[in-house]
């Protein structure tokens, strides 16, 4: 019914900046950091204040996840 009314590139536009805004507030997350911004173009523009400030062992923690998913994905389906 949505798609009827709007155009398709208008939604994916759409969501493809709620994903944006997603990951972005996820890589604050991953380096330990607080999000002290509200905007995406504000997410962009204080990732290098992010990275000064990073928490080490919070980031550790987060590669080691990131690399055991990954990897996970390579398993075969009988184990």
């Amino acid at each position: 019914f949505i798609g009827d009314i709007f155009p398709s590139s208008a939604i994916l536009g759409m969501m493809a900046s709620f994903g944006l805004m997603l990951a972005l507030k996820q890589v604050y997350i991953f380096l330990g950091s607080n999000v002290e911004s509200k905007g995406t173009l504000e997410l962009i523009t204080n990732l290098p204040k992010a990275l000064q400030s990073l928490s080490l062992p919070v980031t550790i923690i987060g590669i080691v996840s990131l690399l055991t998913m990954i990897l996970c994905s390579y398993l075969p389906d009988s184990l």
